[in-house]
């Protein structure tokens, strides 16, 4: 609006002539530019959004690039988001990592055409897991449904993921608190024979998983 000519003004050529035709496609990107940068208006950000959502727009695959990058859609809570942050889960794991995995929103769910061209994804991911991880310790209470999400997921621990989870108190030990699987033990006949302290001991039977976590 900041750069738009007065109509009044449109058959001045003195005036008009020194302007620049509006392209909606630059718009786009220049807006989307703007909304990465926390510079874009409510409103300017609205339109922009209206505009991605209309059955009618076309955008080629170099500007749906910058929009996945930058937060022009919203997620289920009204929230600003970028696409390539949103996911369409399986309801488990979804319901699991809620906390830091935010689905679309309903305007946008009506469009799975451009869903699938912004590629939000519809699985989890490892990155995911560590998110949530750094909650845990701050909110126990997710640490049941975070070993369970582990489990079903356990091709995605990979090296990586692992090494980031190892120092995170993640697992319950024996004594009902929560420890790093780095300082945990398996409950193998040795162990148990060996160790005394129940904090020292993983408390659950998934024993794949814990094996894998190290």
């Amino acid at each position: 609006m900041g750069t738009r000519l007065h109509a009044a003004l449109s058959n001045l050529s003195a005036v008009s002539t020194n302007c620049e035709t509006f392209d909606l496609r630059r718009w786009v990107v220049d807006a989307a530019d703007r909304a990465a940068s926390g510079t874009i208006g409510v409103t300017e950000q609205e339109a922009l959004c209206r505009h991605i959502l209309a059955p009618e727009t076309r955008l080629p695959p170099r500007t749906l690039a910058i929009l996945r990058r930058s937060p022009v859609v919203q997620d289920e809570h009204g929230n600003w988001a970028k696409p390539e942050n949103l996911a369409l889960l399986p309801s488990r794991d979804a319901i699991a990592l809620a906390p830091v995995v935010n689905a679309p929103g309903q305007a946008l769910r009506r469009r799975p055409d451009l869903i699938r061209r912004l590629r939000i994804r519809r699985k989890a991911i490892g990155e995911d897991f560590v998110r949530l991880a750094a909650q845990i310790e701050e909110h126990p209470h997710f640490a049941a449904g975070f070993e369970a999400l582990l489990r079903r997921n356990m091709p995605l621990l990979i090296q990586k993921i692992v090494a980031a989870l190892s120092d995170q108190p993640i697992l319950r030990t024996r004594a009902g608190n929560l420890d790093c699987p780095a300082k945990l033990h398996l409950p193998t006949a040795v162990n148990l024979g060996c160790l005394d302290d129940p904090n020292a001991l993983v408390a659950g039977d998934n024993l794949a998983l814990y094996a894998k976590l190290g």
